[in-house]
């Protein structure tokens, strides 16, 4: 099968909105039969795949010492054993790669939110955003593109990373119809969202 080979990195989704862009992808990937894909992930998605498809199961790297420890010595394995021609980050992180075309898709907005966390009543946020986020912000270089969600997040990257907006793409999330026959609530609202406070849920 001619066409080319792409290696997708999402080893930290399990759940929430993280994991929906995987199913995402890997919907798209499979209609794709013209290219071939390997997906790294910790959680495979409960659907059918296509033979131009490869799940690739990273579970054991999914902590952030066992991501430290994939993206250092078992990546660019990764990328010469599959003969990878283009590779993408879903996990917000671009990776120290510069051998062929790189994207990384930025769903989490919390590295370049304004909203300030003291670190004694929140600490896993105060360090999720003051030092990996830190991190992951600074990786955005290696990067040929981006992949964001909405235009405000398109021009707080290109701002915040000094990242030209050329290379910048607008990709909405497909939101699944979503079942409510079942709810007894005669006024319904649906936030598809974690409850962290940050993610601006709080009603007035």
């Amino acid at each position: 099968m001619n066409g080319k080979n792409f290696l997708i990195i999402d080893i930290a989704a399990t759940s929430g909105g993280a994991y929906a862009i995987l199913e995402m992808q890997l919907r798209k990937a499979c209609l794709d039969k013209a290219n071939r894909y390997f997906f790294c992930v910790s959680k495979k998605p409960d659907m059918q795949i296509s033979p131009n498809v490869t799940m690739i199961d990273c579970s054991k790297y999914k902590n952030w010492l066992g991501r430290i420890i994939f993206n250092i010595f078992h990546l660019k394995k990764m990328i010469r054993k599959y003969k990878i021609d283009e590779l993408l980050s879903l996990q917000n992180e671009a990776f120290n790669v510069r051998s062929l075309k790189q994207g990384v898709y930025i769903h989490q907005v919390l590295p370049y939110s304004d909203y300030k966390f003291n670190f004694f009543k929140n600490p896993l946020l105060w360090i999720y955003k003051n030092i990996i986020g830190a991190y992951t912000k600074r990786t955005i270089k290696f990067a040929d593109y981006v992949i964001v969600q909405s235009t405000t997040m398109k021009n707080i990257i290109a701002e915040q990373c000094n990242f030209s907006k050329t290379n910048i793409h607008i990709e909405k999330p497909i939101i699944r119809s979503i079942n409510t026959k079942k709810c007894n609530f005669k006024n319904t609202f649906f936030y598809p969202a974690y409850p962290f406070c940050y993610k601006n849920r709080l009603l007035q």
